[in-house]
């Protein structure tokens, strides 16, 4: 059986069946605004997060965001964060920022890697979810940060790695 090559994108995206509700709860971490053209650098704001984990504050648990608010469609941009979940309110390492995710119901898609290069996957997928899962779902976006959600046990290089996509929406 061969590897799949460096080029060959083959994560599966689904959506899950069932709507998630969740509570307000605060992300932080390096983050800042990208664009079409340097989206390719959000990788280094997860080395600047692993290097300081975990710290005070941090609430347990392994679990980590990439969390993305204020896209513009028009312009290509959004602002990205590399985060834990913390405690209100506490100390940041610095050069962090927080962020507030609000009580919201979500569609999830699962993300199921195959062991390839992260970046190249996770793209595909967006494009994927954005481009064909979201319009065929039939609901509405809600204007809120949504977010990738990696658990405790994610390793990017390991085939059948999975990531939860939240979308917000208006429920």
């Amino acid at each position: 059986m061969n590897a799949p090559s460096s080029s060959a994108v083959s994560a599966s995206v689904v959506q899950l069946p069932e709507l998630a509700r969740l509570e307000a709860f605060t992300v932080a971490g390096p983050a800042r605004r990208f664009g079409r053209e340097d989206k390719s650098e959000i990788p280094q704001l997860w080395s600047a997060l692993v290097g300081v984990l975990p710290f005070e504050g941090q609430r347990p648990g392994w679990a980590t965001y990439g969390v993305v608010w204020s896209a513009d469609r028009e312009e290509g941009t959004f602002a990205y964060m590399a985060g834990v979940e913390v405690e209100p309110g506490c100390a940041l390492p610095k050069a962090f920022d927080k962020t507030r995710i609000p009580a919201a119901t979500y569609v999830v898609f699962r993300i199921t890697l195959d062991g390839s290069a992260l970046h190249p996957q996770v793209k595909s997928a967006m494009a994927t979810i954005w481009g064909e899962l979201i319009p065929a779902s039939g609901v509405t976006v809600a204007d809120s940060p949504d977010f990738e959600l990696y658990d405790g046990h994610f390793s990017p290089n390991q085939p059948g790695a999975v990531i939860d996509f939240y979308v917000p929406i208006e429920a």
